[in-house]
């Protein structure tokens, strides 16, 4: 998503030598560190996180430094994931996999993405919006147990199909869009899932672990939002962005 301060991730493929996740990313990290010595470059910080879920390295790079706006220019700027020159730092998450298949999912889901905004525009705005304000609650970390982006995107889909299906037509605007999301996700009680269709099916919870189940599109046996244990507190936090929001609607002049 191309939200001013948020993470680029990547994902890297190496060639398994009898070695775990784990130490490739301990090895990555030092080679960084090592070859940030030799050109200079000006790290605001790297932290690996080899026994995470999901084992990465968190970068940051100073834009500040010329050395540094030189080397993002030349190597960066071809993503075309924001104007470089309007930001002062940059935020990398890398991943290590030596899986071809989870390669092959990653961009599988990337077209999957791509595909659905292009049928539903309003969807990316919407997910914008609620990504941000998570961004400005320091409630992006899915390591830390908060939401994936992706979970944020099929949540706001399902909001979207769902109410296409139900009305027979789609005039959402982009505020009524945000109402309905925070709505349904503050007053989540577990007893549905979102499949991999975007739609809602019946679900008896069958243990105490409190999730947003959300079927994996490409992998519908698996919840996309598994890691997210702070479930609930995410729903008081959409509780009262929507309490905020309605208050704000309603001042009387």
């Amino acid at each position: 998503m191309d939200i001013l301060g948020s993470d680029i991730d990547f994902a890297i493929f190496y060639k398994a030598k009898k070695e775990t996740d784990e130490n490739f990313l301990l090895k990555l990290s030092d080679k960084i560190i090592n070859k940030k010595n030799k050109n200079k470059i000006l790290f605001l910080g790297i932290e690996p996180i080899p026994y995470a879920t999901v084992p990465i390295i968190k970068l940051k790079y100073n834009l500040s430094n010329e050395i540094n706006m030189k080397y993002f220019c030349n190597n960066i700027k071809k993503y075309k994931f924001f104007d470089i020159q309007s930001i002062n730092e940059i935020k990398i998450d890398l991943t290590p996999t030596d899986d071809e298949k989870e390669i092959e999912d990653i961009i599988k889901m990337k077209n999957f993405i791509i595909e659905e905004l292009n049928k539903y525009p309003i969807i990316k705005p919407v997910v914008i919006i609620i990504k941000s304000f998570l961004m400005k609650k320091n409630m992006i970390s899915v390591w830390k147990g908060w939401l994936s982006s992706t979970a944020i995107f099929l949540m706001t889909r399902n909001i979207v199909k769902t109410y296409i299906k139900e009305n027979h037509k789609n005039d959402l605007s982009i505020g009524k869009l945000l109402i309905l999301f925070l709505e349904k996700f503050s007053n989540y009680n577990y007893d549905y899932i979102i499949d991999k269709d975007g739609y809602d099916i019946p679900y008896i919870q069958c243990s105490n672990k409190k999730r947003f189940i959300i079927e994996n599109p490409i992998h519908p046996e698996l919840n996309i939002s598994e890691k997210s244990f702070n479930t609930e507190d995410i729903k008081t936090v959409f509780a009262n962005l929507l309490k905020d929001i309605i208050e704000k609607l309603f001042i009387p002049f």
